[in-house]
């Protein structure tokens, strides 16, 4: 978890409690513009910190959603998504599919593709010991997929 969600969580908690400790140190004759005025203070400042904790929690969960797959995980009993002698499925049909026809199989096997795909760039470059490629090509690839909608577009 990010220190920055930590600390606006922390932040949230801190104006909560002492809001709370504030309005019980109020006396019970306490007149109703006293009470009013820790609202609005308060009232403000809680309400401010409630959306950036909800985004920073959005955001650590779109980034542990985006993780990579392990460079030592392989399914060896099942055969590749797209293959050169399976006509069945075609990569481009598949990517029309799903960006024109919101095609949900389609969808998941262009993923899939991908998943296999990082795999494989790992494995090669495990086996001859050179640095690990520059992910930001995969992981933009990933996340365009994850972009795409189900839905006829």
């Amino acid at each position: 978890m990010s220190t920055s969600l930590n600390t606006a969580r922390q932040t949230l908690a801190n104006l909560t409690t002492e809001y709370s400790r504030r309005l019980n140190e109020l006396p019970a004759d306490a007149r109703t513009g006293d009470i009013k005025s820790l609202e609005q203070i308060y009232g403000k400042r809680i309400t401010a910190a409630e959306p950036e904790v909800r985004k920073l929690e959005a955001a650590a969960s779109a980034a542990a959603s985006l993780s990579t797959p392990s460079a030592h995980a392989s399914v060896t009993s099942e055969p590749t998504t797209y293959h050169r002698t399976d006509t069945s499925r075609s990569w481009l049909a598949d990517m029309y599919a799903a960006q024109k026809g919101g095609d949900p199989e389609a969808l998941a096997r262009l993923q899939r593709n991908n998943a296999e795909d990082a795999c494989a760039q790992l494995r090669y470059h495990d086996r001859r010991r050179l640095p690990a490629p520059d992910r930001t090509d995969l992981d933009l690839r990933k996340r365009r997929l994850r972009g795409m909608t189900t839905s006829p577009g």
